[in-house]
């Protein structure tokens, strides 16, 4: 082969843009598969913050009712706050969540945080194997009805440097 002939076909594979999507996918899938991984490790989180704080809400509405009974003391109302808010929080993983449940005022208010550690599916590989999930929900008697009053202080720790939410 000589120079001339190396020189022509150089300039002939400059000339064809055949295989040119080829080289513009291999280049974008990593980044398209990283996207699509992070965003359903966040419609996880989001879906157990619902879920705990629908578990937080009814917690704190069972233990705020106790106190129209008329021998329920606070430990029974904290008893039935934690017990509700941990049987609705069930999901598939071994450890339940942290349950606090405080009385407010003199047997006015109930107030119940759930905290859970959410194991994300591919934040493994970005060295967050999990992010902690925490919800608020206070309920409170007025007269003779029980009122609802949701503080949602969900609090994912950050990735890439930005909150989830």
């Amino acid at each position: 082969m000589t120079i001339s002939s190396v020189a022509f076909h150089l300039a002939r594979l400059r000339r064809d843009e055949r295989g040119g999507i080829l080289v513009l996918a291999a280049l974008l899938f990593p980044i398209l598969t990283g996207l699509s991984a992070v965003a359903i490790d966040y419609a996880s989180l989001v879906k157990r913050r619902a879920e705990l704080q629908r578990a937080a809400d009814s917690g704190s509405i069972a233990g705020v009712n106790q106190f129209k009974l008329a021998n329920a003391d606070d430990a029974a109302a904290i008893r039935t706050a934690k017990a509700m808010a941990l049987a609705q929080a069930r999901s598939g993983n071994a450890a339940p969540p942290a349950v606090t449940a405080e009385i407010l005022n003199n047997h006015s208010g109930v107030r119940l945080t759930l905290t859970e550690q959410v194991a994300l599916s591919f934040g493994k590989l970005l060295n967050t194997p999990s992010l902690e999930v925490s919800v608020t929900s206070t309920a409170k008697l007025a007269g003779t009805e029980a009122e609802m009053e949701s503080d949602v202080e969900a609090t994912f720790s950050a990735c890439f440097g930005a909150p989830f939410l």
